[in-house]
């Protein structure tokens, strides 16, 4: 375990300390106090103003992803590193390190605000930074200007090859030996390229003198049981002196003089308290009842149970069970607490019909004089309360355990002798021992063990005992009732003589989390649900340090513009890899038909992508009981249908898409909130224009408030043909601007119209080009708006007809069954284009 070293160090001041946890584990203490300030102060400005903004070009990882991870790894390793070597450390320090690590790519940053291409952290990069300082690193570090060629040396010499190094070559500093963190720090968060780097890193740690140790987990499909699992074996590092450094969805790096050692005993009981707290597997207990099935439904050992149901008993009677008794206070002695919480279930439950006096089934359990004695005065108590006319046969419970607690010290030499027995009936209720938590407690060990023991697996014997979502061995039936999840639903892992499938243990466990996981996020099971599991980077730093102050930076975003409905999280839910968040796709009443719920489905997709954006995180779509693989792309649609797959919502490259995405499907809801994506079908100027021209109020007004938009949405080299085409069309019968659409797509419409006439009639491409360029000179003749002399009209008409007719060729619309499907979206689409073309030449 790390101790703590007793040296001489400059500390923080009384109100950074004053904001820290009291409760914060022992192993933080080397690096909390130093480093609250930036994560309250810096971190949650990072997020929000450069949430979207990448920091690699060879894969999706945001700049306040890249920054905070290399900020708290290359402090920490700082920090632990004086600490170790009982070496002063000046919180002065710190700060100028964490101010240079957060700048260490500030020119990435500009030219993702600006779109500049500058290729290196330039002073003057740091100084323009300084002026707007969006971060508030002058908040955080006061004093930065004193230290401003300090922080340009670092900033300029944290990569190898930061083109402005040549600026600060001939400084000297006097912080030389923040440099090598400052370097470690940066290049611990470049490392981590894959799902599989955490065991280099750790390597080349170990390679550089420092306790860095890997702890490795097992892949299950059950996601939820295994972010428990995360939390549980982090816990246990951190009980044991050892303090996580970097996560990753296949293990947990941490710092310790010596690897930390975890029994199965402790890692079983951090999982029960885990498991317990997560599906709330707490007895019912109110002033009318008493029900033990919600802690029983989970499958735990006997002794968590017990623990838990010691807990919540006892929580739940001292607050209060009825107000008009108020609280209570449960005595100190353990035994007298456990006699008290068991007899209360039996005082409850067990009664003798009108006899209140009398428990049945405890009696039967009781040996000796003694107890059944003891047990008498327990059921006077309960008697006495029952005649009263103002308590009554059902509120006489409450007021019989209210009087156990008041008077525990006159009852307790009962309490002791009821003690051995009311223990043992409770355990023997609550012993529906599974043996789920010690295959998954040796999974843990197997995986991290350096002999290869292997594990004892269980196979199935047929289809009749195979969980139908995992496939492992299960005798449990499977019938919810009404559940996403459905318990009728077609699987193969069944047989034709099962009226119910089956699940197994794990299973059980997840789809309790998973239920309260929904519940807490104010939807119902029995909805049309979607996950989104959205993550960092595939190695991010650990925040739990931090989770206190991090849980006050929340994050929300909607594809609604009432912002009514959307998806939240805050950075203090990143506790694990992966923070998953379910959404269900609601249609408005009334609807039930397929394409509103298709435009309903693809916007909940819509809105995982703003908060993408907007966390500078990455996201997974895909079912539960799903083993997760990170991804390159910013967001990874799993099980896509074909709408999705059109408008490229089944993988989003990097954040720059992810916003181009964005402003895609914003420009559609805006014209048709409810079937509008399913009307479009494709994000292509021939959809979305014809789509704009019937949806919105005044085209011309629409286009003209929009372009310059739209050319970057469509992007520039798309349908630039149409755009030729457009501006000849302008040239050749002018600028209708007055005047309806008639008039502005008059001579295309008669191109398309005699062209389909000529091919029809079986001209060859030539003549069906010049008989349609004759029709169209009649046109230009009779309707021309700005006539101007010198024009060689015959020629202008053929070029533009044949410009027209290679634009077909090339959409390979070149027939008349084609030309006829696509006259009018094509038509719309020219209309745009003129338009644009008429504004252009004012």
């Amino acid at each position: 375990m790390i101790k703590e070293a007793a040296v001489d160090t400059e500390w923080p001041s009384d109100e950074e300390l004053e904001s820290l946890d009291k409760d914060s584990p022992k192993a933080y203490n080397a690096i909390k106090p130093y480093l609250t300030d930036y994560v309250t102060t810096v971190v949650p400005n990072l997020f929000r103003e450069a949430g979207g903004y990448a920091a690699k070009y060879d894969r999706s990882v945001s700049f306040p992803a890249h920054i905070v991870t290399a900020v708290l790894v290359g402090a920490t390793l700082y920090l632990y590193n004086r600490q170790q070597n009982r070496a002063a450390i000046a919180l002065q320090d710190v700060k100028l390190l964490c101010t240079a690590l957060t700048l260490h790519d500030i020119h990435k940053f500009w030219n993702e605000k600006s779109g500049a291409s500058v290729k290196g952290n330039y002073r003057s990069c740091i100084e323009k930074y300084y002026e707007t300082d969006p971060f508030h690193l002058k908040d955080y570090f006061p004093e930065w200007n004193n230290y401003l060629d300090e922080i340009v040396f670092f900033v300029q010499n944290a990569q190898e090859s930061d083109e402005a190094g040549h600026e600060s070559r001939c400084h000297r500093s006097k912080f030389g030996n923040l440099l090598p963190f400052i370097k470690l720090g940066d290049k611990v968060a470049s490392w981590g390229k894959t799902e599989y780097s955490l065991a280099s890193i750790s390597d080349q740690l170990s390679k550089l003198g420092f306790d860095a140790h890997l702890i490795t987990l097992p892949d299950i499909p059950q996601q939820l049981l295994s972010q428990v699992i995360y939390r549980s074996v982090k816990r246990a590092i951190t009980d044991g002196g050892g303090i996580p450094l970097l996560l990753s969805t296949h293990g947990i790096l941490y710092l310790s003089p010596h690897e930390v050692h975890i029994d199965s005993f402790t890692l079983k009981q951090i999982l029960s308290e885990e498991l317990i707290q997560s599906t709330d597997a707490m007895p019912v207990m109110k002033w009318g009842k008493f029900l033990l099935d919600p802690l029983i439904s989970i499958p735990l050992d006997v002794d968590a149970r017990f623990q838990a149901y010691l807990i919540s008993v006892k929580e739940r009677t001292e607050a209060g069970l009825l107000s008009k008794i108020g609280k209570t206070t449960y005595p100190e002695d353990r035994g007298l607490q456990e006699s008290i919480a068991c007899l209360s279930f039996f005082i409850y439950n067990d009664s003798g019909g009108q006899e209140w006096t009398d428990f049945p089934e405890l009696e039967r359990c009781l040996t000796g004089q003694d107890a059944l004695l003891a047990l008498k005065k327990i059921g006077e108590i309960r008697q006495s309360f029952a005649t009263i006319d103002e308590i009554g046969v059902q509120k006489c419970k409450v007021y019989t355990v209210y009087e156990l607690v008041r008077r525990s010290a006159e009852f307790k030499d009962d309490l002791i002798v009821l003690h051995p027995f009311v223990i043992s009936a409770i355990r023997a209720k609550l012993d529906q021992d599974s043996g789920v938590l010690d295959s998954i407690v040796k999974k843990v060990f197997t995986q991290n063990s350096s002999v290869n023991e292997g594990l004892d697996l269980e196979f199935p014997k047929g289809g009749s005992d195979v969980c139908f979502m995992c496939g492992a061995p299960a005798r449990t039936e499977y019938k919810p009732g009404e559940h996403f999840i459905q318990s009728g639903g077609f699987t193969k892992r069944t047989t034709l003589h099962d009226q119910y499938k089956r699940y197994c243990d794990a299973c059980q466990l997840e789809l309790q989390l998973l239920n309260r996981l929904v519940e807490n996020s104010s939807f119902k099971v029995r909805e049309d649900l979607l996950f989104f599991y959205f993550y960092f980077d595939y190695t991010f730093a650990n925040l739990d340090a931090f989770s206190s102050s991090l849980s006050r930076v929340g994050i929300h975003a909607s594809s609604t513009q009432s912002e009514a409905n959307g998806l939240d999280f805050t950075l203090g839910d990143f506790r694990t890899p992966f923070h998953m968040k379910p959404m269900a796709v609601r249609l408005r009443k009334g609807q039930s038909d397929q394409a509103s719920k298709t435009t309903r489905r693809a916007r909940a997709i819509h809105t995982a992508l703003k908060l993408c954006t907007k966390a500078g995180c990455r996201c997974i779509m895909t079912a539960p009981f799903t083993t997760i693989r990170m991804q390159k792309s910013v967001f990874y649609n799993d099980m896509p249908n074909r709408l999705e797959k059109a408008f490229g919502l089944d993988d989003v490259d990097t954040f720059s898409d992810a916003k181009r995405k964005d402003a895609q499907l914003d420009l559609i809801r805006d014209l048709d909130r409810d079937k509008g994506l399913y009307r479009v079908q494709a994000f292509k100027p021939e959809y979305i224009i014809p789509f704009a021209k019937r949806h919105a109020k005044n085209f011309e007004a629409w286009v003209t408030a929009h372009n310059a938009n739209l050319c970057t949405l469509f992007g520039d080299e798309d349908d630039m043909a149409m755009r030729n085409i457009a501006h000849k069309g302008v040239s050749l019968f002018g600028m209708h601007r007055f005047s309806g659409s008639h008039k502005k797509v008059k001579i295309f419409r008669t191109t398309l119209e005699s062209l389909m006439n000529a091919l029809a009639q079986g001209f060859s491409e030539d003549e069906a080009v010049r008989f349609a360029a004759a029709e169209v000179m009649k046109d230009v003749e009779r309707e021309q708006f700005s006539k101007k002399k010198g024009k060689d009209i015959p020629e202008e008409c053929l070029d533009f007809v044949r410009s027209v007719a290679d634009y077909l060729k090339g959409k390979r619309l070149w027939n008349v069954s084609s030309i006829a499907k696509w006259e009018n979206p094509l038509t719309d689409l020219y209309e745009y284009e003129y338009i644009c073309a008429t504004k252009q030449g004012e």
